[in-house]
């Protein structure tokens, strides 16, 4: 391949830390370099977010961009994400400047910063005061500021504008209403370079248009799937019921549904707990925070009735909820502790499906048949997600017809079948 497009420090960072790009990189960053908009489809795991971001990077150092202003605009239509994103960048900026220190080479102060509902008030006038050169935001902080008269004037200065996980919002008022806000974002910065990222959007033509708006073209990058994907549907035999004698804690699977116990007893088997510890790490998806809430209590309940029938001490809660309604910083907690390898199971909602990075997951049990393709892919994706893993995904369906749902799904994910999705027409309430 040609040399990449960026800053010779950044080339050979890039070459020591990552080696050779990805097909969505290597196709992506000439447009990128030459100006162009660009919708980058590749899947999970698959470096879209860096092809996004690398270039902006490059940009602020060789002073294409200023980094005493806020360049760089990256909308996503997740809190968490915002967070996540910011630790993943600050990485590698953490890196590059420890390199360019190595080669005698100065690196620009390149601030980056969040906005979104979890931001505190000190921070909030703190970025009024002096705007980062990166900000990431979700679509309802970006309206926010754009009312604002200071707001206003930090993103008049706008140049790159990254859409993260545009599918989840496209076919949606939600999109709608963040479609406005990048017009008239561009009322207030002039118009700016775009790049939107997904993992699954059909038909990318409709995406297109709908990440360009009025600034028009964009070219769109969606290289073959080098993504593997390991997926099963496992329907077990109902386990007997347990009486629960009466005064006693009813927390028990078979009090849900015969189908509970099956689940619990498979993801313990899948975690390969052996009543003193899990060998493996599991994501479980479903498809409400109640029935989130449940999985992890049941999941935490047996593995304790396991470890006492070998007299072995009480394991730690080896099983956490994790969804909308729990407080930012539980949210965070789960997330750093599921990343850095110091929890072995997590019960969540969408709340994790987007590109949230959260460590090497072995496995990932979708309790219930999720409601569409291109959601299973997203959340089977959280497994094996680095460059070159295998994602590695089991469905167990709760009834008869979420069996029959799950084998028609689990074809579909093969042949990469993704339901199509178009963006709102003339949703006046949100104008």
């Amino acid at each position: 391949m040609p040399p990449l497009p960026f800053h010779p420090l950044v080339r050979s960072w890039f070459a020591g830390a990552y080696g050779k790009a990805t097909a969505v990189q290597e196709a992506a960053w000439p447009l990128i370099a030459a100006g162009e908009n660009v919708l980058a489809i590749a899947p999970t795991g698959s470096g879209k977010t860096l092809t996004a971001f690398l270039a902006a990077i490059s940009r602020f150092i060789d002073g294409t961009y200023d980094a005493a202003t806020l360049a760089v605009l990256y909308v996503s239509p997740l809190k968490a994400l915002n967070e996540d994103i910011r630790r993943n960048i600050l990485e590698p900026l953490r890196s590059l400047k420890d390199h360019f220190a190595l080669a005698g080479e100065s690196f620009p102060d390149i601030r980056v910063e969040t906005r979104s509902g979890d931001t505190p008030e000190s921070q909030r006038r703190r970025f009024l005061a002096s705007p980062p050169s990166v900000l990431a935001v979700t679509p309802e902080s970006l309206a926010i500021l754009l009312l604002n008269p200071r707001g206003r004037e930090a993103l008049s200065k706008v140049k790159y504008l990254i859409i993260d996980e545009i599918h989840s919002v496209l076919a949606g008022k939600r999109g709608a209403f963040l479609s406005c806000q990048i017009d008239r974002l561009s009322l207030v910065a002039g118009e700016f370079q775009r790049t939107a990222l997904s993992a699954t959007v059909k038909p990318e033509k409709a995406a297109a248009e709908f990440a360009g708006g009025g600034a028009g073209c964009v070219r769109i990058v969606s290289p073959p799937a080098e993504k593997k994907i390991e997926l099963l549907v496992d329907f077990p035999p109902d386990l007997p019921e347990t009486p629960v004698p009466a005064g006693e804690d009813r927390a028990e699977p078979s009090h849900y549904g015969k189908r509970y116990a099956a689940l619990v007893k498979t993801v313990l088997e899948r975690l390969g707990f052996d009543g003193e510890r899990c060998r493996r790490t599991v994501l479980v998806f479903t498809d409400s925070r109640q029935r989130a809430e449940r999985i992890a209590l049941l999941v935490n309940k047996r593995a304790r009735e396991l470890a006492a029938q070998k007299t072995a001490p009480p394991p730690d809660q080896i099983a956490f909820a994790h969804h909308g309604s729990l407080s930012r910083e539980v949210r965070h907690a789960v997330e750093q502790r599921l990343a850095e390898g110091r929890l072995s199971c997590v019960a969540a909602t969408g709340s994790l499906e987007l590109g949230i990075d959260i460590g090497g997951v072995d496995e990932v049990i979708l309790a219930g048949c999720p409601g569409s393709v291109a959601a299973a892919l997203q959340r089977i994706g959280r497994s094996g997600h680095g460059v070159g893993r295998v994602s590695r995904g089991l469905i167990v369906p709760f009834h008869g017809m979420d069996l029959v749902t799950a084998a028609a799904l689990s074809g579909a994910i093969e042949e990469r079948e993704i339901e199509e999705s178009y963006p709102v027409e003339n949703p006046l309430d949100i104008l």
